[in-house]
């Protein structure tokens, strides 16, 4: 660097600038402070220079020109100066050390409006600005900083000055966003499929006790209801419609690259994404279980640079929803019809009981507690995360507890060409498994029977027992069972890569999951069912014990080439994975125990009057496959995709191992095209079609071979006369299929990705048409070559199709204050085709059993040529004057229930949504925000079987009755019997999520603090008049209101995550 004239480059002449000294300064940064203060000069300096001395006065009192000032720091100490606009850099004359410079500035966007929250990173240097848009780091000349923000595109300058403002113009996610696509990740613009992600910050607030929670509501198409918030329950999910009928719906999970992997291991804070392969082109990659779409979940790895540190935690409240909670008879209302003669009094048992309300854990609280700290340096990164979960349900005995961890860890080597890639995932969770499935039990108690009774020789517990109908007193059982489950679950994954050649890489990836978990279960000598007359153990104990073991190996190789010549890109790969799955199970049970000291833990005891019950099983399965893909670009602007994966399953038969399951899709960006650069509507547009075919292995292992089962007794002895002596082994019990195979789904998908006002406005549209084929079912066998009354085989075609719809705008953005809203809706129907052939017919068949009390049959038909979710039945036409049910029949006349039969039943309704949507308003204000979520489900019938049997005034004095039974449907006078007049509209809007926060700046050592509030399940508006018109819709039996259920709950929770 060498000395510059008196001038800057900006013309200025720094000969007239002068300082004042007032003190003998013998430190050169005292010297470059003065310059700094007094003049409008920046002074920039390497350490070495700032480490500079005199033992004498390196200037002495005085005014002295600011051009000969710096001439004297260059001859005392060799420092070398270079000036530029208004900034000094100064330096050693041979220190090769970029100078040091405090670096600040602001970023608006193209209106000039500051951005709040955009990241500028120089190497290990990360941080944000602020409200007004300014920021300000530590940095060092020559280097290069960026500047990125969502939706905005990435900015990367060097460090040339000491400020640095910047400019970001709009990106739009559908171009810049990164989507995981199994085996691999595309740019957003260069995919071919229909693929959803969905990122941290737009999941779902609150408590979240599945994973799945975190994006309920947030992807078309894709159905995940959670009928009940149960810790220890789960949520039924569903993609684009039904798709089987005998086997599984589920999408396949897909954790880190582990197929099937445990939700138990996911955290919320360890998710950095999901990402929804919805189409077949998009799943076909996943040959035999891509048939119901896959959901791939990443978790976050380490960063580069100096440890972080983050924690977060919230406290769940939950409180019963009033307006769910079964409106029956209170001991009032009992006593009243005593006293008008209606109920005899012998049912008035003297007590004011809400049982219900007993069930109620009116203290529960639940608790989440997590920690994680990342870093790494050149070649490695590291991310390690523990947790802490105690969820208590509404329901008394109903909590689990659970702590784990992971750990992420990669490290580069051999120039970069060998990268190696390792996690470890583990849960442990308690959970008590007693409660939480009563209140289905106790609907129809009698509200004057007693919870508490004095205890006798009959009945040695403190606790009243009620029976009718097989129900029982909960309570009691509360105090004298325990029901528990441990559970083990842990994951280990190892990738290496290596570049073999250029643009040439091998990879190794293996990965092993373990899921464990012990059952307990014991009944006390005081537990009624141990007491009841007649039992040969009365008032002794009983025990039950199981053991399950999963365990899943995998292991799959791949070659990948990758390059770019000119105009063209081309992204290949080809590979090959085998994994094999064993599952372990092992059960014991005993009765007869005179003491409770040991419950479970001595099952085997000479304690016990009986000899225990045991039973065990083992299975397997494999599945080996060998895959391949390849991408391929033009211009970045033309995109072409085609996939193909040949797999083998045992789960099937001989003669149908192996299958294929090919692809193609492409891709085309019309504004990247000449023409389209005139026009100012579409920011974006590009449209996308794909074919896929895909597979369905999800049955049970062993179907198609030839089993034996135990208890078959052969005759081995006989005397002539009348003796036969019999052998008690195994013989067949299962027909044999080597013909089956698994069912196989051709989908179609054309998509568009669009981007309106600079991309203010984007989203997507799609139309699907499915078509699953050889679809499962357990079809009448042909007797007598068969050994079995059922065969399972391949034979029936299931149809879907629909539209998806996905909209974010952003309808404000300013320095302070910011409206985003994003849409979601979806439409689909789902048709059987056929459900025969030349060997196997079946034109049609009932199911989901209504259950009871009532016994009032199955409520669905499963027809060729209609729609899945058909209610069958019969159509309510009215009531005789005296209260008994009018029917219509078959020939369109009327009559009652004596006339009419299940010949004259009919397709009634229909419980499957036709539509669903969801909207979500984030508005924030400065470091304030606020997020309400919105969702819905439209067009639909719900069977209301809780009105079905308890409106109904027939009953009353058996049992309890709803409040309607003496309002709504007092004119019925004859037993309750499933009908149309039982059907009612399900839609709904949901207000499922409200979140208000803020977001604090730096507070000392705290790099971002965050505190919220969130409300779920807030307000339902819906016509429906049962408990929640929120039930399962996923499956062959959608819309059913199950009167065996969970209380639905409002749920507050407060959390803070924070940052260091």
């Amino acid at each position: 660097m060498g000395t510059l004239s008196a001038q800057n480059n900006d013309g200025g002449v720094i000969d007239s600038v002068y300082v004042k000294i007032s003190n003998d300064i013998k430190h050169v940064t005292d010297v470059l402070d003065i310059i700094e203060k007094q003049t409008s000069f920046n002074c920039l300096y390497t350490t070495s220079v700032g480490s500079l001395e005199s033992s004498t006065p390196i200037i002495s009192e005085g005014t002295i020109g600011l051009y000969k000032l710096l001439q004297v720091l260059e001859d005392k100490f060799s420092i070398r100066y270079d000036i530029q606009d208004r900034n000094i850099y100064l330096k050693l004359e041979h220190d090769d050390t970029n100078i040091q410079i405090q670096l600040s500035g602001t970023v608006t966007d193209e209106e000039g409006v500051p951005i709040y929250g955009v990241t500028i990173k120089v190497n290990d240097n990360v941080t944000q600005t602020n409200f007004d848009g300014d920021y300000s780091m530590n940095v060092r000349s020559g280097e290069m900083v960026t500047f990125s923000y969502l939706g905005m595109k990435t900015e990367k300058v060097e460090v040339t000055e000491a400020n640095i403002n910047m400019t970001l113009v709009p990106c739009a996610e559908i171009l810049s966003e990164v989507m995981v696509t199994g085996y691999g990740t595309q740019l957003r613009k260069n995919v071919s499929t229909a693929i959803v992600k969905v990122k941290p910050e737009d999941f779902n607030g609150g408590i979240v006790l599945s994973p799945l929670d975190l994006i309920m509501g947030k992807v078309a198409g894709l159905t995940i209801t959670n009928v009940a918030n149960n810790p220890n329950g789960g949520v039924s999910i569903q993609l684009r419609g039904v798709t089987s009928i005998q086997g599984g719906t589920t999408p396949l999970i897909v954790i880190d690259g582990i197929p099937g992997g445990n939700l138990d291991l996911i955290q919320p804070n360890d998710i950095a994404s999901f990402d929804i392969l919805k189409d077949g082109a998009a799943a076909a990659v996943y040959g035999t279980r891509g048939n119901n779409g896959v959901i791939l979940i990443t978790t976050k790895q380490g960063h580069k640079g100096k440890a972080t540190y983050e924690y977060a935690t919230y406290f769940s409240k939950e409180f019963e929803d009033k307006h769910a909670k079964p409106d029956f008879l209170k001991a009032a209302d009992w006593r009243k019809l005593i006293a008008q003669g209606d109920l005899s009094a012998s049912l008035d048992h003297g007590a004011s009981t809400d049982i219900w309300d007993a069930l109620i854990n009116k203290n529960n609280l639940s608790e989440y507690h997590t920690f994680a700290t990342s870093g790494g340096g050149e070649d490695n990164r590291y991310r390690v995360s523990f947790y802490y979960n105690n969820f208590e349900g509404i329901s008394k005995e109903n909590a689990r507890e659970e702590v784990g961890g992971r750990i992420n860890f990669s490290q580069n080597g051999l120039q970069d060409k060998l990268m190696i890639q390792a996690g470890i995932a583990v849960n442990h969770n308690d959970a008590n498994l007693l409660g939480g499935g009563n209140f289905g039990t106790v609907i129809d108690w009698n509200p004057t029977d007693p919870i508490y009774a004095e205890p006798s020789n009959s009945n040695p517990g403190k606790y009243g027992y009620y029976e009718i109908y097989g129900r029982y007193n909960p309570i009691s059982r509360y105090s004298s069972r325990s029901y528990e489950r441990q559970q083990l679950t842990l994951s280990a994954t190892a990738k290496v890569s290596y570049e073999v050649l250029k643009n040439v890489k091998a990879q190794v990836f293996w990965a092993y999951q373990y899921d464990n978990y012990e059952d307990r279960y014991y009944r006390t000598t005081k537990d009624w069912t141990q007491y009841q007359e007649g039992s040969p153990y009365s008032g002794t104990g009983y025990a039950y014990k199981s053991n399950y073991l999963n365990y899943n190996k995998l292991l799959e190789s791949m070659l990948r080439y990758s390059n770019t010549f000119g105009a063209h890109t081309v992204d290949a790969l080809m590979g090959y994975g085998y994994q094999y799955e064993t599952i372990e199970f092992f059960d014991v049970s005993n009765s007869g125990f005179t003491s409770d000291a040991t419950e479970d833990w001595d099952i085997g005891s000479d304690n016990s009057y009986s000899t225990p019950t045991l039973s065990s099983r083992k299975e397997d399965n494999t599945l080996i496959s060998f895959f391949s893909r390849i991408n391929y670009s033009f211009k970045n602007r033309y995109f072409f995709q085609a996939s193909w994966r040949y797999e083998g399953s045992s789960r099937f038969g001989a003669n149908n191992k192996w299958g294929d399951f090919p692809a193609i899709s492409g891709g085309w960006v019309i504004t990247d095209e000449q023409f389209m650069k005139q026009q100012h509507v579409f920011s974006f547009l590009k449209i996308r079609t794909g074919f896929g075919i895909t597979g369905n292995q999800d049955i049970d292992n062993y179907q198609s071979l030839a089993s034996l089962s135990g208890g078959y007794s052969y005759p081995i002895y006989y005397d002539g006369v009348d003796e036969v002596l019999y052998y008690t082994t195994y013989g067949p019990a299962k027909n044999v299929n080597p013909d089956l195979k698994w069912e196989k789904k051709e989908e179609f998908d054309v998509g568009v990705d669009f981007g309106f006002l600079k991309n203010k406005l984007t989203g997507t549209i799609d139309y699907f048409s499915r078509t699953t084929k050889d679809v499962l079912y357990n079809y009448s066998a042909q007797l007598p070559s068969g050994v079995a009354s059922t065969v399972l085989a391949n034979v029936g075609s299931i149809k879907n199709s629909g539209v998806e719809i996905t909209g974010n705008y952003t309808p404000i953005r300013n320095a302070n204050f910011k409206w985003d809203v994003a849409l979601t809706g979806s439409y689909q129907k789902s048709i059987v085709k056929s459900l025969s052939n030349d060997t196997y017919f079946l034109s049609e068949f009932e199911t989901g059993n209504i259950g009871n009390p009532g016994s009032l049959g199955n409520a669905f038909l499963i027809k060729e040529g209609r729609p899945i979710g058909d209610y069958y039945g019969k159509e309510f036409a009215g009531f005789t004057d005296s209260g008994e049910w009018l029917f219509y029949k078959a020939d369109g006349s009327i009559g009652t229930s004596s006339e009419v039969s299940d010949a004259d039943n009919r397709i009634i309704g229909n419980g499957m949504p036709k539509y669903q949507a969801s909207l979500i308003n984030n508005i924030s204000y400065k470091g304030f925000y606020l997020s309400v979520f919105l969702r819905g489900k439209f067009d639909y019938e719900i069977l209301n079987t809780l009105d079905m049997f308890y409106g109904n005034p027939y009953i009353i004095g058996t049992s309890n009755v709803l409040q309607s039974a003496l309002t709504t449907h007092k004119h019925i006078n004859e037993t309750p019997i499933y009908s149309s007049y039982y059907l009612e509209k399900g839609d709904f809007v949901k207000i499922d999520n409200v979140q208000i926060g803020y977001n604090f700046k730096e507070l000392g050592f705290v790099s971002n603090l965050n505190l919220y509030l969130s409300v779920r399940n807030l307000y339902t508006i819906t016509g429906y008049t049962g408990r929640d018109p929120e039930v399962d819709d996923t499956g062959l039996t959608p819309g059913m209101d199950d009167r065996s259920y969970y209380p639905r709950t409002k749920t507050f929770t407060f959390g803070l995550k924070a940052s260091f």
